[in-house]
């Protein structure tokens, strides 16, 4: 679950999932890994890992997720995510990059879209090269959004793709 805290406060507001229930309905969540906060959309993106999804929460809202990356169901197709870790979303609120960790790739999604595309890296994972990622773990876009960090925990570097 994810929990909203005000400076000071006693007790925080629930923003997404169910206290003490995993689950894979659209108010449940699995295993969160990561979350990515859009101020201009009032808005959370959860890595939900073990529902290979990313879910959408408004803040303020009934709870009640929208799968925005990964169809929920493991797979290395273009619409399915494995272990998804990392994620950030542009300032438009229309991109996610999503780093893909057990399927070694970062994806790039667009809001709206059944399916994204790769940024960086394949299924096979092999180390050695600039385009191979192997578990990448987080992304981040630099200022401009032309620049894409990867944290490529299995081959103890961070890679940057161009992406504008």
């Amino acid at each position: 679950m994810v929990v909203k805290w005000a400076p000071n406060a006693t007790s925080g507001t629930l923003v997404a999932g169910v206290p003490g229930v995993q689950g894979s309905t659209s108010n449940k969540l699995g295993r969160l890994r990561f979350i990515h906060l859009d101020e201009n959309q009032g808005a959370i993106y959860v890595s939900d890992s073990s529902n290979n999804r990313i879910q959408k929460f408004i803040i303020g809202g009934n709870g009640t997720g929208v799968t925005v990356a990964g169809n929920g169901t493991v797979g290395t197709g273009l619409n399915q995510l494995n272990g998804p870790s990392g994620i950030w979303v542009t300032r438009d609120g229309k991109t996610i990059y999503v780093a893909d960790n057990g399927n070694n790739r970062v994806m790039k999604w667009t809001i709206g879209v059944t399916q994204g595309s790769v940024v960086g890296g394949s299924i096979s994972g092999v180390a050695g090269t600039n385009q191979l990622l192997n578990q990448p773990a987080d992304v981040a876009l630099d200022p401009s959004e032309t620049y894409l960090y990867v944290s490529d925990y299995g081959n103890h570097r961070v890679q940057r793709f161009r992406v504008k």
